[in-house]
């Protein structure tokens, strides 16, 4: 135990294999940096400095932290995914934004996948997944939250005047509203 040389000013506590290679350190430096590792000042396996959390191993650094005002953040240095093994939660924010947007979304594998939203009377299922266990030539898709549904191109769904609890459906449009079938072949589909 000692402290160490040079500007850093660092106070080290050092484990070591008789003087081989298989060295533990903790280090505490007046910079505020905190780290624990195999060599001491360097390879740290767990390092706090500067607001961040930093975890290091199998090639990857794992850091937590607030590093500016702008946000707090979660990044993982090898682009490899996090996993969530129950809820993941968020109390008034949004997931992504306009800056920070999500890419693809891919929810669950099987069975009952369903998205709710809150409302101020009820939470309802609004996108079930129908999962097709027969063949993969794809599964299948029901909305509705037991009211209206209104779909619409244009401005015409977000202006039109649905009652919320009405159980009807309101196909609209700003210009043409077109159903076509035989689509499987765009150039043989057939319109009504």
């Amino acid at each position: 135990m000692g402290t160490g040389g040079g500007a850093d000013n660092t106070l080290r506590l050092i484990a070591d294999n008789s003087g081989g290679t298989d060295v533990i350190a903790m280090d505490w430096s007046n910079d505020g940096k905190v780290g624990i590792g195999a060599a001491y000042n360097t390879n740290y396996r767990l390092l706090v400095s500067n607001g961040l959390l930093a975890i290091a191993y199998n090639n990857n650094t794992l850091t937590i932290g607030s590093q500016n005002t702008a946000f707090t953040h979660i990044y993982s240095s090898a682009s490899i995914p996090f996993i969530v093994n129950n809820s993941l939660l968020t109390t008034t924010g949004n997931l992504g934004d306009g800056t920070y947007p999500w890419n693809n979304i891919y929810i669950g594998k099987a069975g009952t996948k369903n998205i709710y939203y809150v409302g101020t009377k009820a939470t309802s299922s609004m996108i079930r997944f129908l999962d097709n266990t027969s063949d993969a030539n794809g599964n299948g898709i029901s909305i509705g939250g037991g009211g209206a549904v209104v779909i619409g191109s244009g401005e015409s769904a977000s202006s039109f005047p649905a009652t919320p609890g009405a159980e009807s459906t309101y196909l609209l449009a700003d210009g043409s509203v077109f159903v076509e079938s035989n689509g499987d072949t765009i150039a043989n589909r057939i319109g009504f």
